[in-house]
């Protein structure tokens, strides 16, 4: 058994993700959310524009399979408080998460789940966390990292689904890190005077101040060292916050493949994410027969990389190609970057590219009163 066709909805949430996957098959469909996040609405939405989502999303009946691709607002805000019931009651079977979220994780300094068991309170988006762990304890958590099974095989029959990220640490060492410059992959870089940050940060400011022991120091210093003590000691707890400049490094990276047909949800994977994938013969290949490419990071200038953008075979300079790359954007201008630093989201040289090589869908180009965007797509792979 396999769907006879997908139908593809992206929500207009602003400057966030969700995407709504729907597999039917003879008599039956299978539903998979993909998301479901802002840190801004779109412009003039009403108050309750993130319920309305839900409500709709609801309407559709029974919600398989849940994806969380990572922890950022923008791509769980809708899990949490009341939208998060509604998600909820629709009792999806699996939830599916990055390995760094898995509550068994060792608090290793990207793993979320370590992180739950020393300090819940400190986690980011918290209500938003345990809905989605709520679910996965009513359901099936399944936490995944590259090549590791989706959890998704037996709810799609006739469905390949390939994860092609994040890597483990084992597997990857580079998504501790985020790279300020990348001269090959991104579409612009960064300000010179950013790479030299912290470069003077571990010079001694004062070489010839006198030292004293803690128990030793004059009165007024012993005060101010209890304060730095209580300082450091409260930022030490907040060192899950900190995960959040690596944690689109930890976005789960699907790849779903129906016959020749294929469609690639990446998060807000990066450069230093994609670094396994690309890395094997395999997966390029995969990635080469992609039909419809969820844009990475809401159009952000580092998370396209131009090597994963080069081996998309559809893509073409000819817009009335049959078969042509369809490229999803969901993003809200004017957010975040700086047209002068050449950092805009979406940025503006990825944005030409999409337009010039595929057929290009941006959320925000929708009027506000419409939640979402439909594609639908045969065995064939034409969307509609």
């Amino acid at each position: 058994m396999s769907p006879r066709r997908i139908v593809l909805r992206a929500y207009n949430v602003g400057f966030g993700d969700c995407f709504l996957l729907t597999f039917h098959y003879s008599g039956s469909q299978r539903r998979v959310l993909i998301d479901f996040g802002s840190t801004a609405p779109p412009a003039g939405a009403p108050a309750d524009h993130m319920r309305r989502i839900a409500r709709d999303i609801a309407a559709g009946g029974r919600l398989h399979a849940v994806v969380m691709t990572h922890r950022h607002r923008d791509h769980i805000s809708g899990f949490g408080t009341g939208t998060g019931k509604i998600i909820a009651s629709l009792a999806p079977e699996v939830i599916i998460q990055p390995w760094t979220e898995d509550p068994a994780a060792a608090p290793d300094g990207l793993s979320a789940g370590g992180a739950c068991t020393q300090g819940e309170e400190d986690i980011l988006n918290r209500s938003a966390v345990r809905c989605l762990l709520e679910m996965g304890r009513k359901g099936r958590a399944i936490y995944v990292h590259g090549g590791s099974p989706s959890g998704l095989e037996e709810l799609l029959p006739g469905v390949d689904v390939f994860v092609l990220g994040p890597p483990t640490l084992e597997q990857s060492a580079a998504i501790r890190r985020e790279r300020l410059r990348d001269p090959a992959e991104f579409w612009q870089f960064r300000a010179f005077w950013e790479s030299r940050a912290g470069a003077a940060q571990s010079a001694d400011l004062f070489p010839h101040a006198p030292r004293y022991a803690p128990d030793t120091a004059p009165a007024n210093l012993r005060w101010f060292l209890g304060r730095a003590r209580r300082i450091r000691n409260r930022q030490a707890k907040e060192f899950v916050r900190a995960l959040d400049h690596v944690l689109n490094n930890t976005s789960v990276i699907l790849l779903f493949r129906i016959g020749d047909f294929s469609l690639l949800f990446p998060g807000d994977a990066q450069i230093e994410n994609w670094s396994w994938s690309l890395g094997q013969k395999r997966y390029r290949e995969l990635l080469r027969g992609v039909n419809v490419y969820k844009v990475g990071h809401h159009g952000s200038f580092n998370a396209t990389p131009r090597s994963l953008w080069n081996l998309f075979a559809h893509r073409t300079g000819k817009e009335d190609e049959p078969g042509r790359l369809l490229s999803v954007l969901s993003t809200r201008s004017g957010r975040h970057g700086s047209e002068r630093a050449h950092t805009e989201v979406p940025r503006r040289t990825l944005v030409e590219m999409l337009q010039r090589e595929s057929n290009l869908f941006c959320t925000q180009s929708l009027p506000k009163s419409q939640l979402y965007r439909e594609f639908e797509f045969t065995l064939a792979g034409e969307a509609r």
